[in-house]
């Protein structure tokens, strides 16, 4: 095929002809700068739903009882409740987009189809990749203040780690903290000081080093049995729905040393929860806590607290504007760069969790007062 005295729109023509239908499955043939990418592999596929568009996500939850209940006699007179129980959480969209660009040379050397389409890979995967690597650190990240309209509200601003030095754990994951260290005034629209259920659970490793205590231990089982979480009987149930949305996070010396802990108990207590260290259940190779694999997250390895997270995606899930999921605009170019075509990939969306008290906990490290 030769291109010869083909017309740039004509070009332009045949990279969208290209381009058009070219689909992505999830997967990168690349060096990536992450062994896992929990948010675009799992998050954004398996956890997420669609808006219905708007400026907004906007949800009504229970925060109480209606305080109905009376003891009565018969034939007694009965009063109606009137109280407001509901309580309205919003997050706002928030924007972004990745992009790649192709010139009239490149196209026009091309000699055919085949390798119209695989160059069109080779520039779409590294812009993929780069709004990979961008959604799985925000994921994992506040909002840097409270005037940041840019990034999402990863999990810290959802599930409260503990800060103050005179914490003790519980249900006590009030209102969060931006990145900048100030704490909000409420969380999503909701002020933990005023609907003090709208907490999450939250608790405090015995030291710094991550080093596992039995104290620790401990603490990971009462927050199993807080959240309302029970173990699956064996590793296949771990891909069942009641189980599948249940998963625990934390970096990397907090996995290998929960290996060694358990290791050197006596078998006598239960089942080797690193028996499958290295075995690959979740895909990498992890023990397991109480039946679930704690799941290796490279951007928690920054963390000084090391936290360790258990999380619920049936309570905390991205919600997307479905008019704009991964939307690709096409090929575009203007006035100044004639030759230069450009395809953006646009998403909008935030995370959002409709019960505090469920959606997860953490255990992190904070030096006690």
């Amino acid at each position: 095929m030769s291109f010869e005295g083909v017309s740039h729109a004509g070009l332009g023509d045949l990279w969208n002809a290209a381009t058009e239908n070219l689909p992505w499955d999830g997967t990168f043939e690349a060096l990536l700068p992450l062994h896992r990418f929990e948010v675009m592999d799992q998050w954004l596929t398996k956890d997420k739903i669609k808006s219905t568009g708007g400026t907004q996500i906007s949800r009504r939850v229970v925060y109480r009882e209606n305080g109905s209940f009376e003891w009565i006699q018969p034939a007694a007179v009965r009063t109606p409740a009137m109280i407001d129980t509901t309580v309205k959480i919003t997050a706002p969209f928030v924007g972004g987009y990745s992009s790649y660009t192709i010139t009239d040379v490149e196209i026009a050397e091309c000699a055919g189809p085949a390798k119209l389409i695989e160059i069109a890979k080779l520039k779409r995967v590294p812009a993929k990749l780069d709004m990979a690597v961008n959604l799985e650190g925000r994921a994992w990240q506040s909002p840097d203040s409270a005037t940041d309209e840019d990034h999402p509200r990863g999990v810290p601003y959802y599930i409260t780690p503990i800060l103050a030095a005179d914490a003790a754990g519980g249900h006590n994951g009030g209102n969060p903290y931006y990145t900048d260290a100030t704490q909000a005034s409420d969380c999503s629209g909701v002020d933990s000081a005023v609907y003090t259920r709208w907490v999450n659970y939250n608790d405090r490793w015995t030291n710094v080093t991550a080093t596992i205590t039995q104290e620790d231990a401990k603490n990971v089982g009462k927050m199993f049995r807080r959240l309302h979480w029970s173990s699956p009987k064996n590793v296949t149930e771990l891909t069942q729905a009641k189980y599948d949305k249940l998963r625990m996070y934390a970096c990397e010396a907090v996995i290998d040393n929960w290996s060694e802990f358990v290791r050197g108990q006596n078998d006598q207590i239960g089942a080797d929860g690193a028996k499958f260290y290295g075995a690959g259940i979740s895909g990498t190779g992890e023990p397991t806590v109480k039946g679930f694999p704690l799941r290796w997250i490279e951007e928690l390895d920054d963390d000084s607290t090391l936290p360790l997270y258990m999380i619920n995606h049936d309570h905390f899930l991205p919600v997307f504007d479905r008019n704009c999921y991964f939307k690709d605009t096409g090929q575009y170019n203007d006035r100044w760069q004639p030759d230069v075509w450009t395809n953006y990939t646009d998403i909008r969306f935030n995370f959002l969790c409709d019960n505090r008290q469920l959606a997860g906990g953490v255990i992190s490290y904070v030096e006690a007062a």
